[in-house]
């Protein structure tokens, strides 16, 4: 996951500079569990974003972590204030498909492009052009791994 955040990183630079002539910086939100039982997950993508700043040019965009919780309420909280309040123009994650979901529908009125961390499931991948999932649909990757468990004996 390191390397696709970096890859993000780059392309949103490149969106920054060919779209603001100013020294506004952009920001890039980052919505993630900080806290709650999925807090692991938060901290590796949260080290995968800090790894990608290490190796990029900081100066035109600001980062901003808001924790989610992994839940619902929190999650559309969070991206409420990622958009109106940092005025992010673009965010990594949610991570947690009980905050995606919620918040599908705000960040597409508010056309904020977004770059899902976690796993996608069939009511959200596809769903949106402003919409990027890391990882691919759980059918598309649970499939190959299911049959190779099954041939193996390992069920």
């Amino acid at each position: 996951m390191n390397a696709q955040i970096f890859i993000i990183l780059i392309l949103l630079t490149g969106c920054t500079i060919a779209g603001n002539t100013t020294t506004e910086k952009t920001t890039i939100g980052v919505s993630l569990p900080q806290s709650g039982f999925a807090a692991t997950m938060g901290e590796y993508v949260h080290q995968g974003v800090e790894l990608a700043l290490e190796n990029t040019n900081t100066e035109q965009f600001n980062i901003v972590y808001e924790d989610d919780k992994c839940t619902a309420r929190e999650g559309r909280n969070v991206a409420e204030a990622l958009v109106h309040v940092h005025k992010a123009k673009y965010i990594i994650g949610p991570f947690c498909t009980p905050v995606i979901i919620p918040t599908l529908k705000f960040y597409d009125t508010t056309n904020t492009i977004r770059f899902i961390t976690g796993l996608g499931v069939d009511l959200f991948t596809n769903k949106s052009k402003q919409q990027f999932v890391f990882l691919g649909d759980v059918n598309t990757l649970m499939k190959p791994l299911a049959e190779y468990a099954s041939k193996n004996n390992h069920l």
